[in-house]
């Protein structure tokens, strides 16, 4: 048909997907976070806070779990999939703050991206710890153009195509 002048039509679907471009991000309100007391007498599985944050990306890429910091000696524990802080382990006798790293890490590939919120706790009845720096340690922006993989091109489409055609 082209040879004589002729035309012919095909309908593309373009699905877009997403590239996990998104690293999570702290609900607002832990960037006013003061230190948190724990009572005397708390016993070990108590929840203390929960924690969340969301992602902008979308599907999988968007689903958050939320660990300690795998250095973090302290006895916290944080629910992957609730983002529940607990007591995991009793109070030592003269022991009274624990600066606690928690980060907010998302399930995108090929590589997850995170963000670490730092909490302090400390025995009620203690002094008031500082309060802690909010958020630290949020991934750089990625400053990369996106790249077509596997391509299988060429692709003409007409400069005056209604939209939906």
């Amino acid at each position: 048909l082209a040879g004589f002048g002729g035309q012919s039509s095909i309908v593309v679907t373009v699905s877009i997907k997403d590239s996990n471009d998104h690293p999570p991000v702290w609900a607002a309100k832990w960037s006013r976070q003061g230190p948190v007391a724990v009572p005397n007498g708390t016993t070990v599985g108590t929840v203390l806070l929960k924690v969340d944050a969301v992602d902008l990306d979308s599907g999988e890429n968007a689903r958050i779990g939320y660990k300690l910091s795998s250095d973090s000696q302290v006895p916290f524990a944080v629910n992957f999939e609730t983002g529940e802080v607990s007591l995991s382990a009793p109070l030592k006798a003269g022991d009274n703050e624990w600066s606690v790293a928690v980060w907010a890490v998302d399930a995108g590939r090929p590589l997850p991206r995170s963000t670490v919120l730092n909490l302090v706790f400390y025995r009620n009845g203690t002094k008031v710890p500082a309060k802690p720096k909010p958020v630290i340690g949020a991934e750089p922006v990625n400053k990369h153009e996106p790249v077509f993989e596997d391509f299988q091109g060429p692709v003409e489409i007409e400069e005056d195509v209604a939209i939906g055609t």
